[in-house]
């Protein structure tokens, strides 16, 4: 049989962000959210990145086990957005589950449920990114549906895997009471979300968007600033008793 073969956009072998412990996060190529506030827009295109079989993966990610063990750390895939690629990988997860190795996976859930069936049979944790809480905010964002997307999530939800849900804080489109309200009333309503990571929007990619010759549709916005993001924290932690707000 021949290997499954992903495309790769980069790895990173010392990540700290992307789960517990220390992660070696892979980000593959390819992703059709088109959120305007991506810092990876490089991602996007499909075609791109480099090629690898999941065994040139897997041999990467040996040289690092030590340092993952010790830490209590693993595998996290993000991309792009990694449910484009979904049989490159549950392979990969079923051989770090073989090793012992913690996965995760970073996601908009935007693909289909039969895709999530095939990643989270290997899965140890979601990190979910949600974009916004209405029908119009995700179309003026993104190019996905605000239904589908969490219709995907609560599907997730049915494995009873844990989660993490990031959601970022964008002055005057995303820290306003209704949408943070709107975002603790659904997280609310699910049963294995551990975590809610509140990410203060930045524009450290916007250069990304410059050399790809792309309009950046929230050039002027401001970085959300240390007293938004404290104000936002406050907004969700009305609505949570036993999940950790940062």
């Amino acid at each position: 049989m021949d290997e499954i073969r992903g495309r790769v956009h980069s790895f990173e072998s010392f990540g700290g962000v992307d789960g517990k412990g220390i992660r070696y996060v892979i980000f593959l190529q390819g992703c059709t959210g088109g959120c305007l506030f991506c810092h990876n827009a490089d991602t996007w295109d499909r075609g791109g990145g480099t090629e690898f079989t999941v065994a040139e993966v897997m041999k990467k990610i040996e040289g690092c086990r030590p340092y993952l063990t010790l830490s209590n750390g693993g595998v996290t895939v993000s991309g792009g957005e990694p449910l484009n690629q979904p049989r490159f990988v549950a392979e990969l997860f079923r051989r770090c589950r073989e090793m012992g190795i913690n996965t995760a996976i970073d996601t908009s859930a935007c693909g289909t449920k039969a895709d999530i069936d095939l990643v989270s049979e290997n899965l140890d944790l979601f990190l979910i990114s949600i974009k916004h809480t209405t029908d119009g905010g995700y179309r003026e964002l993104t190019a996905l549906e605000r239904r589908e997307a969490w219709d995907n999530i609560r599907y997730m939800d049915t494995k009873g895997i844990p989660m993490w849900i990031r959601f970022v804080v964008i002055p005057g489109i995303t820290d306003s009471e209704e949408v943070l309200g709107g975002l603790g009333e659904f997280v609310r309503s699910l049963s294995n979300v551990r975590r809610i990571e509140l990410i203060p929007y930045h524009t450290l990619g916007a250069h990304k968007w410059r050399g790809l010759g792309m309009e950046n549709r929230l050039e002027g916005v401001m970085p959300a600033g240390d007293e938004q993001m404290a104000r936002s924290a406050g907004i969700m932690r009305r609505y949570f008793s036993n999940v950790v707000v940062v």
